[in-house]
């Protein structure tokens, strides 16, 4: 499967929790590329800088703390997504 040149070429899924996140990542042919992974907001930063680019979209649950990992993440990344499960 290919993508068109303006799609991301990486998906990440965040499981959103009080102190830390749970992170998956595919790429555009689903194949596995880490995760799950847990990673603690004290080393977000790090993580980012290791984990993520400007090729990946993210998508994360709307929680309490959604919108400051969204701002944490938008500058890294093609695309933050926030979905409200119900």
């Amino acid at each position: 499967m290919t993508c068109p040149p303006d799609a991301p070429s990486r998906f990440v899924g965040l499981d959103i929790h009080k102190h830390y996140l749970v992170a998956v990542g595919v790429d555009a042919a689903q194949q596995h590329l880490f995760g799950p992974q847990r990673v603690a907001y004290a080393d977000l930063s790090t993580w980012i800088a290791s984990h993520l680019s400007k090729d990946d979209a993210v998508v994360l649950e709307v929680t309490t703390n959604a919108f400051q990992i969204h701002d944490e993440l938008q500058p890294h990344v093609r695309s933050v997504t926030l979905v409200q499960l119900s």
